[in-house]
């Protein structure tokens, strides 16, 4: 579910999505169905439903360890990469909305479980992705041949 408004921001940056909305809609429709008709089939036994585990989960956001395990226990022994080449992260960014949105996506269904550095593994993809880009702008260069 996280993927298909990652999905919309990226067709409407490369301009794709007003003449493919109708294949865009194709593709999503039987994702949505399926999701909620499993929801709808199989309840949750032994277990939270998705109301009860935000309303559970979110209280954790006001521990600072919580914030250690998502943000900075993940991507040890790069965490600060990003940060400390801001510029850089920040043009990756403004150049590709949907990487930011699948990162606050991902973020925001961390509330629905406890194992943070778990639940944070899916951001890898565009966090190593933006380690690179820095890698190649930054400190790439500055090998000697």
């Amino acid at each position: 579910m996280i993927l298909i408004p990652v999905f919309i921001i990226y067709l409407m940056e490369k301009r794709l999505l007003r003449e493919n909305w109708h294949k865009v809609f194709a593709v999503i429709l039987p994702a949505i169905l399926a999701f909620f008709a499993i929801r709808i089939i199989i309840s949750p036994v032994g277990g939270f439903n998705l109301i009860e585990a935000f309303l559970h989960y979110a209280k954790k956001l006001q521990y600072p360890m919580v914030w250690y395990g998502l943000l900075i226990n993940p991507f040890i022994p790069l965490t600060f990469l990003p940060v400390i080449y801001w510029e850089e992260t920040v043009i990756f960014f403004s150049k590709r909305l949907y990487a930011l949105t699948y990162l606050l996506l991902v973020f925001l269904s961390t509330l629905f479980g406890s194992n943070n550095e778990r639940l944070m593994a899916p951001t890898f993809v565009i966090y190593f992705l933006i380690v690179g880009k820095i890698y190649k702008a930054r400190i790439d260069f500055r090998r000697v041949r």
